[in-house]
């Protein structure tokens, strides 16, 4: 700094010794050399150096980047022992005008992570210090008696003291960041190898230790998967020659000192793993886990190096029936369906229909696939169906993967509508969502859904259907079209028909589809009643609920307080016994005769219980409600049971319920699934996908979790029976 200064000062004090030295040089010269005493009761300790750069060596408009001293000075400042109290002054003058100061205090050295990486979510740290001592016989000047320099040999003390701090972070990266004697070493030298060999040693010897012996020949480490993630820091101090290399210093390469540096850091190491084991384990599984991912990585690029095909060889995959269009841009859809019956019965099919042939192939599976959410890339690429699959796509698969190489427009899952088929779905889901998802997000996935029943609504041609809701719209929608409904004010048990509410189209609507359980329910409630009549039945638990206000959920202590009150008593039997008049209650015990049979029938909690769902049926709707045919019939009172028994001439006729697509000949799938105009298929995206996985999960999975949500669900559940066909 004095060589390259037109100006150079430094002012030395030590409070110790009571002295003030002060040099100063101008243009290289030395001008000033003083020693003073402090003052008493000054207490200063330091030095302070100025100085100007010469614009003769570094030109007239030379300027010190004030910015970059800093940020040198705030790195030296780690490399400061800690128990050194240092405060730094640095000051950037104009003349005799101050333009910037900053105070810097020395910081631990661990905390110099932060300048190596940004990342926050790091490991725990790994922080040592080794030291070592030895002597050894160096060469020296020293002045003979007459005042003449001579060489000699003599013992010279020598220490090291390095100071390491690592961690680990989640980005497949290595950084190592070292110095010596507070000089940079950014082209590292021998303390940064020999740490690198000492340390990944030890981390593989304690993974050995850690892991079966099937597992360590399975996933052995390598000495890049101890290096994978790490970031680490360390600082030498020695007095020892440590063989700076280049100009600056970039380097260190005496190898001389290894020795000392390997004994320091191994008994550094080894201590600071037995006072932190939790440190050396969190170290080991995440060094296992590298080895794992290193391993599976190599087999995923190993299983998915797929043969190439062409026009011809197609031809030569037994699973596959190929489409006819073969050039690049023309289309192209693939079938992926379940059993060799179902892809020579679409192949026939699709030949029933225009251009189906050119455009339609056909890629048959085998019953259910490895689950590719259990399994890993390579086991599930030894899967023969998955790996031609593959091949058939044209696409590659994980690290090979292509979307501009694939060979269809769309790819179509087709299975039968039963349990295999959702197994079959999931597992050819998980394959596209877990390895070329790419697919899915460019809407290329598709599920073609085969029709469950065949059914006629009174015209010449049958139509197909997916699913029993849809039954129940095309009713719904008929019973609509044919007849008006009303609600009768006191429920309809009285001859007057006094209207409370005449329903609209929206009303109607939710009018059967709160009633399109309701057979399935009073049966059920008859039934374990001891087989009462239904039409008895219904009167009597809508007496119940309208008139007592009772409900599934009404506690017998509560009943029975209902059936004691006179009130109530009186009430239900005279409505009761407007429609069945032989009929009396005792307690709560309901007799007679009904339909010229003798009934009993114990009104109790159990009845509540199983007649749960049609008392808010009542509650909303009443007894009986008043219908006219819209083609001008006349009004009727009807009950809910007789009302969906006249409605039931507007049900379709279902002809066929197919199990399977091997049950439909190529006629019926021609018309139903085939052409692409019509059939109906759902176009997945990623987020359906993690939904249906999520419900596979829960019903099925065997980890803890989801078996906990599996019980609640099956204790809260209501099943609703349309659904029972599905």
């Amino acid at each position: 700094m004095n060589a390259l200064s037109s100006y150079f000062s430094i002012e030395s004090c030590r409070e110790k010794e009571k002295i003030r030295h002060y040099i100063e040089f101008k243009d290289g010269k030395k001008i000033v050399d003083e020693k003073y005493p402090i003052k008493k009761g000054e207490k200063k300790h330091g030095c302070i150096i100025s100085f100007i750069p010469s614009p003769k060596y570094l030109g007239a408009n030379t300027h010190i980047p004030f910015p970059q001293v800093l940020e040198w000075i705030r790195l030296m400042s780690y490399l400061i022992p800690i128990e050194h109290d240092i405060h730094i002054v640095v000051e950037e003058w104009k003349g005799t005008k101050l333009k910037n100061r900053e105070k810097i205090k020395n910081r631990p050295f661990e905390d110099i992570m932060e300048k190596l990486t940004t990342n926050t979510k790091y490991s725990s740290r790994l922080h040592i210090h080794g030291t070592n001592a030895w002597s050894e016989r160096a060469r020296a000047l020293e002045l003979d008696k007459k005042g003449q320099p001579k060489n000699i040999t003599k013992d010279v003390n020598r220490s090291l003291d390095l100071e390491v701090v690592a961690c680990y972070v989640p980005e497949n990266i290595v950084q190592y960041d070292s110095y010596c004697n507070f000089t940079h070493t950014t082209q590292g030298g021998i303390h940064q190898d020999t740490f690198d060999e000492i340390f990944c040693r030890y981390i593989i010897s304690a993974v050995k230790d850690a892991m079966p012996e099937a597992q360590w020949e399975k996933y052995k480490p390598t000495w890049d998967d101890v290096r994978s993630g790490l970031c680490c820091c360390m600082n030498l101090n020695t007095n020892a020659e440590v063989g700076f290399v280049g100009n600056v210093k970039e380097k260190i390469d005496n190898k001389k000192l290894i020795p000392y540096l390997k004994e320091a850091l191994t008994l550094s190491i080894d201590q600071f793993f037995k006072e932190n084991k939790s440190v050396l384990d969190e170290f080991v599984k995440i060094v296992r886990t590298n080895a794992k991912a290193r391993v599976d990585l190599q087999k995923m690029k190993e299983a998915s190096k797929v043969e190439r095909i062409d026009s011809f060889s197609q031809y030569d995959i037994k699973n596959l029936i190929p489409c006819n269009n073969k050039r690049k841009n023309e289309f192209r859809e693939l079938f992926i369906v379940e059993g060799e019956s179902a892809a020579s019965g679409l192949s026939s099919a699709s030949a029933m229909i225009k251009g189906g042939r050119d455009t339609q192939a056909f890629y048959q599976l085998r019953g259910v696939t490895k689950n590719p959410y259990k399994c890993t890339f390579a086991e599930l690429m030894e899967n023969p169906e998955i790996k031609i699959l593959v091949k058939v796509m044209r696409c590659g698969i994980g690290p090979t993967f292509d979307l501009s190489k694939l060979w269809y427009e769309r790819i179509n899952i087709f299975s039968d509508s039963d349990i295999d088929g959702y197994y079959i779905t999931l597992g050819v889901l998980g394959l596209f969502y877990r390895y070329m998802r790419p697919i899915i997000e460019a809407g290329k996935l598709y599920k073609v859904m085969a029709p469950l029943y065949r059914i006629n609504e009174g015209k010449k041609e049958d139509t197909y259907v997916v699913r029993r809701s849809e039954i129940t719209e095309i009713f719904f929608k008929n019973v609509v079209k044919a007849y008006d409904v009303d609600l009768l004010q006191g429920a309809g048990y009285g001859k007057t028909t006094l209207i409370k509410e005449s329903l609209s189209k929206t009303g109607l609507y939710s009018f059967l589809d709160d009633l399109k359980n309701y057979k399935k329910w009073l049966t059920y409630a008859a039934e374990t009643s001891g087989k009462l009549d239904e039409r008895f039945m219904e009167c009597v638990l809508s007496l119940l609920g309208i008139v007592g206000g009772v409900s599934g959920t009404t506690t017998s202590h509560v009943l029975d307080e209902t059936l004691n009150n006179q009130k109530f008593i009186k009430a239900f039997m005279s409505k009761l016994q407007v429609f069945y008049p032989e009929t009396e209650i005792h307690g709560n015990l309901l007799t007679g005769v009904v339909n010229g049979h003798l009934c009993s029938l114990a009104i109790n909690e159990n009845l509540l219980r199983h007649s749960a769902n049609l008392f808010p049926i009542y509650d909303m709707y009443g007894y009986r409600v008043q219908i006219q045919n819209k083609n001008g019939g006349e009004k009727r009172l009807v009950t809910m049971l007789e009302f969906l028994s006249v409605m039931t001439r507007y049900e379709p006729d279902i002809r066929g319920r197919f199990k399977g697509l091997g049950e439909m000949n190529a006629s019926e799938l021609a018309k139903t699934v085939m052409d692409i105009n019509t059939r109906m298929s759902i176009q997945f995206t990623v987020e359906d996908i993690e939904r249906e996985t999520a419900i596979f999960n829960k019903l099925l999975s065997d980890r803890k979790a989801y078996a906990e949500q599996r019980k609640r669900m099956m204790e809260e559940y209501v099943i609703d029976p349309e659904d029972l066909d599905n």
